[in-house]
């Protein structure tokens, strides 16, 4: 029987990287909303947009140069997301590594009964984690 050294071990042992789960990033997206000090841009009907609308980056970029952030571009800024491998500077980039469907969206983002802050689209995201 061989004894082993476990400092031998563990200095050539590759980082076990523990992802976060599905709700984790929904939780940490809805508390950068929360947390945020503006109002946060609304996208209207998103559960209508095409796929070229939603992945093309445009979409995003036009609203941060009016000066005006959206929780899209708040998870795309996250250096925690960031990460965990959020890549996407598109809607569709963060529905995919959100794991949200169109439908969600609006969930989330609905304005229909009238105006939502940003304390109420966390709420509704927080609810999407559960």
């Amino acid at each position: 029987m061989k004894h082993v050294d476990i400092s031998e071990v563990t200095a050539t042992a590759a980082p076990v990287m523990i992802r976060m789960t599905r709700r984790e990033k929904l939780l940490r997206w809805a508390k950068l909303v929360r947390e945020y000090s503006r109002q946060l841009y609304l996208y209207h009907r998103l559960e209508y947009w095409d796929s070229f609308q939603l992945s093309n980056p445009t979409n995003l970029r036009t609203v941060d140069s009016m000066s005006r952030q959206n929780a899209f571009s708040l998870a795309y800024a996250d250096p925690v997301l960031a990460a965990e491998g959020l890549k996407g500077d598109s809607i569709a980039g963060v529905m995919g590594f959100m794991e949200l469907t169109q439908a969600q969206l609006h969930e989330f983002s609905c304005d229909c009964g009238g105006a939502i802050d940003n304390d109420e689209m966390a709420r509704r995201i927080e609810k999407l984690a559960d």
